[in-house]
């Protein structure tokens, strides 16, 4: 993997992260006071996180961080939020919206993974990365069928 090709596996996935932490924060709002809020609004912040030291690290390696599609992503959030309105099972919805992008970050987190000419330090961050990526998938999944055993 040469130098440009590590950044753009590195970019693409801190673009995700940078965009999946911001559609939770609005998934949040979207059920505020409703089943999945909490675990919404803490999977922002962990996201928040990953997507900081994943920033320093492109920066560590000679890059400039790539910025997130503004327009995509607002889309995105503006069609999960006509979905969550028009659904019957508004919060089961949200939430499964997030587990496809816990499920894209761990496929880009693989990816970066794939290549052997890695920092270790990089290397460490996207394997503790995708162990938060697994757990974050299960307890969304456990969340989103609790909120469909109440509707």
């Amino acid at each position: 993997m040469s130098r440009g090709d590590r950044q753009v596996a590195l970019n693409e996935l801190l673009t995700h992260c940078e965009a999946t932490a911001r559609r939770y924060r609005h998934a949040a709002d979207s059920l505020a006071g409703k089943d999945g809020e909490a675990v919404l609004r803490r999977f922002a912040v962990e996201r928040d996180s990953l997507t900081q030291r994943l920033r320093y690290q492109v920066r560590q390696l000679g890059g400039a961080p790539d910025a997130v599609d503004a327009e995509c992503d607002a889309f995105q959030i503006l069609d999960e939020r006509l979905m969550a309105r028009l659904a019957a099972r508004g919060a089961t919805a949200v939430l499964r919206s997030r587990i496809e992008d816990e499920q894209r970050i761990m496929a880009l987190a693989n990816a970066a993974l794939a290549e052997e000419l890695l920092p270790e330090s990089v290397r460490h961050i996207i394997e503790v990365a995708r162990e938060d990526v697994r757990r974050a998938i299960d307890l969304l999944a456990q969340e989103s069928d609790r909120a469909a055993l109440r509707n």
